[in-house]
């Protein structure tokens, strides 16, 4: 625990976004504030950076294409998870203002005549229908390139067993990274999945607390908040994910599993028996 009675309110205040200006004048002075305010800084920043890079990328083919109003596919929780309510409505808000600008569609031309039913000796094909793959996720070489710079060690992945028809499941491990020594009070390991048409549709995160505290999973959240960002190829799911991630990893305990749906994207927390943390992120073709 820490030895600064202010540092839990601080950290408390950092996770909602309420820094007061006592904590400013404070942190510099106190070697246990200091880092929480200075890494919660530094995150803002990395995410600021991220978000207008991904501005200049190219929307996937289909982003516009979701439920009207661009709703969370939902939320499902394992126990309760406190403010989530504010956070999804404010993504909500925030996704429904880029649907509402999208050009409207111009109307339809009259139908053309019915044919003809088929005879009965020539009943029609019964093809099952397939969900479009739809790109969700960053590449591989784009957040190897983002984790690196954040000194992170990236090296290749393995090849898994063949995961069946469909261009969903993860056919390889791409990349597999992980922090330096001394990043903090956390080591994390990033894993990155590709699906057999070497697009990413999943990426794993599991991290470990060095020591286990309420400060220290606090900095843990903001850390695999940042990755959630980098990974997400859509800027507004990846920082609801992030957002969701911040406020709700660090209520985590063992045996509990959280899960959270927007635009097409699913994350989902869990801390596992040996104390570990579990995050997945996964996109493409989630029903």
């Amino acid at each position: 625990m820490s030895d600064c009675r202010r540092t839990p309110g601080l950290v408390d205040r950092v996770v909602g976004g309420r820094i007061t200006d006592d904590d400013r004048r404070h942190a510099p002075t106190c070697s246990w504030c200091g880092p929480v305010l200075a890494r919660a800084n530094s995150f803002d920043e990395d995410v600021r950076r991220v978000a207008r890079s991904l501005v200049a990328e190219e929307l996937p083919r289909g982003i516009l294409d979701q439920e009207p109003g661009g709703r969370a596919t939902g939320v499902v929780a394992r126990r309760a998870a406190p403010g989530f309510a504010a956070i999804l409505a404010a993504a909500i808000l925030l996704v429904t203002t880029v649907i509402a600008l999208a050009p409207g569609a111009a109307p339809s031309a009259s139908p053309p005549p019915s044919s003809p039913a088929p005879s009965s000796s020539n009943p029609p094909s019964s093809t099952p229908s397939v969900k479009p793959f739809v790109e969700r996720m960053n590449t591989t070489a784009f957040i190897v390139a983002k984790l690196t710079a954040s000194g992170y060690h990236c090296n290749d992945g393995a090849a898994l067993e063949s995961p069946g028809p469909g261009p969903n499941p993860v056919a390889r491990e791409s990349a597999v990274c992980t922090t330096a020594e001394k990043a903090g009070p956390f080591t994390l390991a990033v894993i990155v999945g590709e699906a057999a048409n070497g697009k990413v549709v999943e990426v794993s995160i599991k991290a470990d607390l060095i020591p286990d505290s309420t400060e220290n999973r606090a900095l843990l959240a903001v850390e695999v908040s940042k990755v959630l960002v980098v990974s997400t190829l859509d800027e507004e799911t990846g920082q609801n994910g992030g957002l969701w991630v911040k406020a709700h990893l660090p209520e985590v305990n063992v045996g509990d599993q959280i899960d959270y749906g927007f635009n097409g994207m699913s994350f989902h927390a869990e801390r596992l028996p040996n104390q570990s943390y579990l995050i997945v992120a996964q996109g493409a073709g989630l029903t």
